[in-house]
């Protein structure tokens, strides 16, 4: 769209300012006095004398090739001129004859800028080639400066060792004439070491005949010592003779003078021994008589005395007989012991009297209180029982009373024995003792209590019936009851127990009863044991997660029910007679009222939950012992798990524990009467198990 004339124009003035640029510029370098000329090195950098030699640098080397220059300015406007002539002188001609001249110009000008691009870039490279060779001269200086640095100390270095090699030429000369006094020290040494072996040579001949004559000398010195001890007592034994001989002359003129005297006595003697003979012969056989009636009577007393306890021994067996008959539950007293702290105390006063401890040991007095709360010696309240143990007696006795109910299980019954009292009473010292250490070894054997002793007299039974083709399976169960939850005191995850304790447990265990009688706590652990070893071990771990703590009545009080279940099942293989017993043991929580024990927080809360549900027991024996048309056991876990023990298909037996001091008077007093209560209820006779339902015994 642009005319000729104006194409031209401005080609001519963009030529014009590239020349006035490239002018500004090499005056600038120029006057920098960075360029010898336009392509060359730089004037300032004067070569260093130690890399006169070396070639120069390659980003030097690739500057000093040829570069193409621009075309001449000269021949470019003479063009410009003659086409502008051209023009201006033939407007008409035609357009051919101008052709040349533009293809050329368009030629000069695509020409002119490919040189200003690679002047651009030759200027580029230039400064980079300029910045790369300032560094590498600053390299070369400080290289320089670090060589004659190194230099120096080359030259200190060799004086060193110029003088080491002096003072180690000295020190070779010094070494040589210390070896050779070494040489002459060693030689004196062997002479001296041979002189020295030598002399300890005599030495110890010497000694050797020092020795020999020293024995010698000590058996002569001991020799004469002899001699002259043996002469001293013989010096002393003829002294001794002489005065005896003095002495046994004169007691021979005493003697026969008593002699003299003494035949008249024996004279006067025998004439009254006839007398006394025939007066010993009398007696002899009076008393021979006498002897002979008092054996008599002894052996009759004997009789009377086996024939008593035959008679006790019948008595309590038909009273077993009728209670067993009637469906009673037999109740057993225990009074424990005052304890040591109880004794400085006035008021710790016994409170308990045995009126029949001689003849049935079944009855037990205990006094009241004044309305002051003395003691009133004129008050007395008298309770009956199946057998009353007093303070001194042994775990032995006690078991002794409840062997026989021990081994109704092993024959197929179910038996329940559980204590009953208020806390500190003795319940689970009844129960398990003291006799087990914490790894489950027996340490004091007669501390041992009814569920060990009850254990050992089962396996005990049970070898024996092996004999006779009986094999027996014997598994455990050990269940709390905290706080109206039923908690696995044998489960083998640390973390069931902890999650118990905190609340947080989702296992739930759920009490069942079958129509067979059959009593089943779902999610129980079960513990198959071989022997009273295996029980002891699971009694350890079970006394480790139940829940106790401090009370006002007892330093360490059960504050839950636990209750020990073992299953016993028998085969025979002669006869294909088959047996399910079971044996449980119950250990109830403290029965204490609120006002005895003052607890509060949580502590509070178990004791009410215990109440309740030792109220509910209660509850149960009334409506059992009135024959009432319903039973309440739904009314707590504890109820409910004991109902197949207390609706008569089972023998039960009850431990009530009282303490005798005065200051526990009153729960002692409501613990007997709770006790006799349950002595009186009539549960039915029990049956013995011979399938997993029940048949009558023949």
């Amino acid at each position: 769209r642009f005319t000729m004339r104006e194409c031209m124009a401005d080609i001519t003035n963009s030529h014009t300012a590239n020349q006035h640029s490239g002018t500004k510029e090499a005056r600038s370098l120029s006057s920098t006095g960075g360029f010898r000329s336009s392509w060359g090195y730089p004037q300032s950098l004067a070569p260093l004398p130690s890399c006169a030699t070396s070639p120069p640098p390659k980003a030097i080397q690739c500057c000093t090739s040829p570069t193409p220059h621009p075309p001449n300015s000269t021949e470019y406007e003479r063009d410009i001129s003659n086409l502008l002539v051209s023009l201006g002188s033939k407007p008409s001609a035609p357009q051919q004859d101008t052709q040349p001249l533009m293809n050329k110009l368009l030629s000069r000008s695509r020409q002119l800028a490919e040189a200003k691009i690679k002047l651009k870039d030759a200027r580029h490279q230039l400064k980079e080639v300029q910045s790369t060779l300032a560094v590498k001269c600053t390299e070369l200086k400080e290289t320089q400066l670090a060589l004659e640095t190194t230099r120096a100390e080359c030259c200190q270095a060799t004086t060193k060792l110029r003088e080491t090699e002096k003072h180690l030429a000295n020190v070779t000369g010094e070494l040589e004439e210390t070896k050779n006094r070494a040489r002459d020290l060693h030689t004196r040494l062997e002479k001296a070491v041979k002189d020295k072996q030598e002399t300890i040579l005599r030495e110890a001949k010497l000694r050797d005949e020092h020795k020999l004559l020293q024995e010698e000398t000590e058996t002569s010195r001991l020799a004469l010592q002899q001699v002259e001890e043996s002469q001293s007592a013989k010096a002393n034994q003829l002294v001794m003779y002489r005065t005896e001989n003095a002495q046994l002359r004169q007691q021979v003129q005493e003697l026969q003078a008593e002699l003299a005297t003494t035949q008249d006595e024996v004279t006067e003697t025998q004439q009254n021994f006839s007398v006394f003979h025939e007066l010993w012969d009398r007696l002899e056989k009076e008393n021979t008589q006498l002897l002979k009636s008092l054996d008599a009577k002894d052996s009759k007393v004997r009789e009377c005395m086996d024939a008593i306890k035959k008679g006790e021994l019948i008595r309590r067996t038909l009273h077993n007989s009728v209670q067993e008959l009637k469906g009673n539950i037999r109740v057993f007293c225990r009074v424990r012991p005052l304890l040591p702290s109880e004794f400085p105390t006035n008021s710790s006063v016994a409170v308990c009297s045995y009126p029949d401890q001689h003849v049935d040991a079944r009855t037990v007095e205990v006094l009241g209180l004044t309305q002051s709360r003395t003691v009133d010696e004129n008050k007395k309240f008298s309770f009956t029982f199946d057998r009353v143990f007093q303070p001194h007696a042994q775990q032995v006795d006690v078991f002794f009373e409840i062997s026989q109910l021990v081994q109704s299980a092993l024959d197929g019954y179910h038996v329940c024995i559980f204590t009953y009292g208020q806390t500190g009473s003795g319940k689970t010292y009844t129960m398990e003792g003291n006799g087990i250490a914490r790894n489950g070894q027996v340490t004091q054997p007669e501390q041992l209590g009814m569920i060990p002793r009850s254990v050992d007299q089962l396996f005990t039974s049970v070898q024996s019936l092996h004999q006779q083709g009986w094999k027996h399976t014997i598994t455990c169960q050990f269940i709390e009851i905290y706080n109206e939850h039923l908690r696995d005191l044998l489960h083998p995850s640390q973390n069931y127990h902890e999650a118990m304790s905190r609340g947080t447990s989702s296992v739930k265990h759920e009490i069942k009863h079958d129509n067979c009688g059959n009593t089943v706590v779902t999610g129980m652990t079960e513990v198959q044991v071989g022997g009273a070893e295996d029980v002891s071990t699971q009694l350890v771990k079970a006394a480790r997660h139940r829940t106790t703590s401090t009370t006002r009545c007892n330093e360490r009080s059960s504050r839950s029910h636990s209750v020990f279940m073992l299953k016993i099942h028998g085969k025979n293989s002669s006869t294909g007679q088959e047996t399910h017993g079971v044996l449980n043991m119950i250990d109830l929580a403290g029965s204490e009222r609120l006002k005895t024990t003052q607890a509060s927080g949580d502590a509070l809360k178990e004791t009410q939950y215990i109440n309740k549900s030792l109220s509910c027991l209660g509850d149960v024996i009334t409506a059992l012992a009135e024959k009432g048309a319903h039973v309440p056991f739904r009314n707590s876990k504890l109820t409910y798990l004991l109902k197949n023990y207390l609706l008569g298909d089972a023998k039960a037996l009850m431990f009530v524990n009282v303490s005798p001091a005065v200051e526990h008077l009153s729960e002692t007093l409501c613990s007997l009467r709770f006790a006799q209560k349950v002595n009186a209820c009539e549960i039915g006779a029990a049956k013995k198990w011979l399938s997993m339902c029940p048949k009558e015994e023949k």
